[in-house]
This record gives structure tokens, C-alpha cells and sequence, in this order.
């Protein structure tokens, strides 16, 4: 049975017909307490729970879920949901999020994962042992380590999807570090990077004499990650001629050096990453569909770093305590604006157009405490394309800006409305007004 826990009665019946025509049996609970009392009578499967509820909150409701250990599937519905509370209710064991005014279809596949993953007993993956550099804790960052914790109990093949700049090379190590293969080499090798002359020898080796320059025998990449993990990176602009050498080389487990004639036994984890749509290109026979199915096994989505922005304050603090090693200055910190600057910018170069800034931002940095106009400086220098906040319009911007501003006032005052209204420079009407706009809550 699905439990829907809301004090919005439109939107309860509209969620019950929902769910009742994907043949669901459906209940229903106006408030926390209410809630609390139909889950101890059992039966409830997934709960679709509200945050804002009387009574008894929606944060409690899912505390009392996760301390009596009831096997239920909860997923958060709100329209009002702090960052940081989002990051609480993942935590707490919440399978997902819904933002208001919910989408039917994404509502229905949630409960969908949610009830299939209930109903096949799979167990929880396990906790990452080491994270081998990736740093967040929002929701999409906790199913990211989900999926990796459960690739790495595997030898399976990995196909790790995401744009450019996004963390696909620390999420292979990341599976690589988690695995049985931890103790092997981990070798990664960027297809788009290697010139064509070269990628045979590159990835197959070569025997002594094989070509001019040739003076000694040479162990390509499949041959140095034996026992370990091989990245193939940007395996899209792999050429059509070394696609099927390495479909020939996976399927039959061995290999010939170039000009050998012995047969050399592989024994690899094989991780391919790629930042363009390889169906596509599949479609376009521009990359073979018979590798394609082999290496696609296990499908990870890394996200891109705009759909993950409450991760931003900590990896840019991250980032300028690592980057700014050489120059150690206490005092060099973001001011709650200029992370709020950062927040408001779109990153189409995701992590890796953060680290250039924050580098820019400790180079030319004069020290002491780092403000909204030197990051709006460091971003409007190019770092790689894209477009910056601007491109969304400006009210868009400032809203976005002041949210994270809010937020990371609160954040830092562990919710307290006057010590954040002091940070903020405004009156604590005033910022109940904004928190009130803005649909930030206090958890």
C-alpha cells in the first residue's frame, strides 16, 4: 500500500487517482501524527511524505521510520524544502525527492523503483569505503555513491555517463577503490587524447623492432591494468578500426601485442566513460553496436555539478584549503555572497570549471576573506565555454543569489533566524520575508 502523507487535501485525492490507476492500493493522512499511527498498524510499503505537516513534522514522521527500522520506501514531496534539509531527509533514509507541483510520470516511476526495490529484497548498498576524492552529500551525490558502492561488489563492466568535467575519472577510481581489484593498478587511458598512430600501440603494446622507434618490447594499457581496473575514457571518439580490435580482445580475453605473435591472457575490470550520447552515434554508425552492449552493462549517470548546487559551498571550501597549500592563509575563506555567487552560476564546465575559478581566485587573491565581486570576476573570465548567469536573466540570477545567500546564512548559524539576519545585514522581519518567497524552511 502507498501512504500519502499531506495536509493539502487537492493534492492528496490528485496523488491518490495517480497511483490508483497505476493499481496501487492507496491511503491516505492529513498530518504527522496521523501518519505515525497508520504505519504502526503495518502494511504501508512506500510513504510519499509532505516536510510541512501539523502536528508532528514530516522530518519527525521520517526520523520515527528510520529509528523503528519499518520497512518502508519513503519518498519527500515538498515544495518548500531547504537544501540542507533535503540532504537531512536523504540521510534519514529517504529513497527520493518530489519537487511541487509534482510530475505524474516522475512520481509514478519513483513509487515504481521504490516498490520493485522493496519487492525484490535487494539489500542497501554498501557504504563506500573510500570515496577516492568525491566530495558531496546531496541526494544526487547519495545515489551516485549508491550505484557505485553496488558496481564495485561486481566485476561486471561499467559504462559511466556524464558531461565533461563532472567526475567520471574519481568515480571509476572510486569503484576501483571499493572493489576485490583494490590491491591491482588502476590505468586510465583518454581515447580522445591519444593520436590515431598511436592507439594500437597505446592499448595493445607493441614487440621490439615493430616500428621505427620501436627499440624495446612494450606492455600496452590492457596489459599494465592486469589484476586491476582499466579506464578507457572518452571511448566514443574511439576510431570504428580499434573498436573492434577491442570487441575481438574483450571476447576472447587475450591479446596480440602489434607485430607479436604471442597470445597474452587479460585479466582486467573494464570502466569506459563517455560525455556523448553513444545510442546516438550508434544510430549514426559511428560507434559499433555490438562493443556498445558489451561495455554497457552497468549505466551510471555522473551528474553534472548544476543539479547537485548544495554541494558547491563544501567543494569550493575544499577546494581552496587543497589549492591554497602553497599559500596557507587562515583568513582566506568565502564570504556567505560569494557563495552565494557561486551557487547562482550554471558551471557548464561542472568541477572542473569550479577548480579553475577558485585557482584564479587563490592566484591573484590579495587574502583575507573572499568576496561576491572577486568570484563574479574569476567566473567572467572564460574557463572552458558556456554561459554564465547572466544567460538565465538577471532577475533569475539575484533570485538565485539571495536563496543561497539565505541558506548559507542558516547554514551557518545552525538555523538561527537573528544571528543570520545580523550575517545577512538585514532586519529579522525582513529575512522571514525573503525565507518566505524563496520557499526556505527552518528544519
Amino acid at each position: 500500500m502507498a501512504l500519502i502523507v499531506d495536509d493539502d487535501p487537492d493534492l492528496r485525492l490528485a496523488l491518490r487517482e495517480l497511483l490508483e490507476s497505476d493499481g496501487l492500493t492507496v491511503g491516505e493522512a492529513p498530518d504527522g501524527k496521523t501518519a505515525i499511527d497508520r504505519l504502526d498498524q503495518g502494511g504501508v510499503d512506500v510513504v510519499l511524505l509532505d516536510l510541512m505537516l501539523p502536528r508532528v513534522s514530516g522530518v519527525d514522521v521520517l526520523r520515527r521510520i528510520a529509528d523503528a527500522g519499518l520497512d518502508v520506501g519513503v519518498v519527500i514531496i515538498s515544495g518548500h524544502a531547504s537544501v540542507r534539509t533535503a540532504v537531512l531527509t536523504t540521510k534519514l533514509g529517504a529513497h527520493d525527492f518530489l519537487e511541487k507541483p509534482i510530475e505524474s510520470d516522475r512520481a509514478i516511476a519513483v513509487v515504481r523503483e521504490v516498490l520493485a526495490l522493496r519487492q525484490s529484497r535487494l539489500r542497501p548498498a554498501p557504504l563506500l569505503d573510500d570515496p577516492s576524492g568525491l566530495i558531496g552529500s546531496s541526494m544526487a551525490m547519495g545515489r551516485l555513491y549508491s550505484q557505485i558502492a553496488r558496481a564495485a561488489e561486481s566485476d561486471a563492466k561499467v559504462l559511466l555517463v556524464g558531461e565533461s568535467g563532472s567526475g567520471k575519472d574519481l568515480t571509476a577510481y572510486a569503484i576501483h577503490r571499493n572493489s576485490r581489484r583494490r590491491a591491482g593498478p588502476f590505468v586510465a587511458v583518454n581515447c580522445a587524447a591519444v593520436p590515431e598512430s598511436l592507439v594500437e600501440s597505446e592499448l595493445f603494446g607493441h614487440e621490439k623492432g615493430a616500428f621505427t622507434g620501436a627499440a624495446a618490447r612494450h606492455r600496452g594499457k590492457l596489459e599494465q591494468a592486469s589484476g586491476g581496473t582499466l579506464l578507457l575514457d572518452e571511448v566514443g571518439d574511439m576510431s570504428l578500426p580499434m573498436q573492434a580490435k577491442l570487441l575481438r580482445a574483450l571476447e576472447e580475453g587475450r591479446l596480440q601485442r602489434v607485430h607479436g605473435e604471442e597470445s597474452v591472457a587479460l585479466d582486467f575490470r573494464l570502466v569506459c566513460a563517455t560525455n556523448c550520447d553513444l545510442t546516438a552515434a550508434v544510430k549514426a554508425r559511428a560507434f559499433r553496436e555490438d562493443l556498445f552492449y558489451r561495455i554497457n552493462v552497468v549505466r551510471i549517470e555522473v551528474p553534472p555539478l548544476r543539479e547537485r548546487r548544495e554541494d558547491i559551498p563544501e567543494l569550493a571550501d575544499h577546494l581552496l584549503k587543497s589549492l591554497g597549500q602553497t599559500r596557507p592563509d587562515p583568513t582566506r575563506q568565502f564570504a556567505p555572497a560569494a557563495i552565494g555567487a557561486l551557487i547562482a552560476h550554471q558551471w557548464p564546465g561542472n568541477v572542473r570549471e569550479l577548480r579553475n575559478v577558485v585557482e584564479r581566485l587563490v592566484v591573484l587573491g590579495d587574502g583575507g576573506s573572499i568576496g561576491a565581486r572577486e568570484v563574479r570576476e574569476a567566473i567572467a573570465v572564460p574557463s572552458g565555454g558556456g554561459e554564465g548567469p547572466e544567460a538565465t536573466g538577471l532577475k533569475a540570477a539575484r533570485d538565485g543569489l539571495d536563496r543561497a545567500m539565505i541558506v548559507r546564512a542558516l547554514a551557518a548559524h545552525g538555523g538561527k533566524i537573528q544571528p543570520a539576519a545580523d550575517l545577512l545585514g538585514v532586519n529579522r522581519s525582513h529575512l522571514w520575508r525573503l525565507m518566505k518567497r524563496h520557499g526556505i524552511e527552518v528544519a
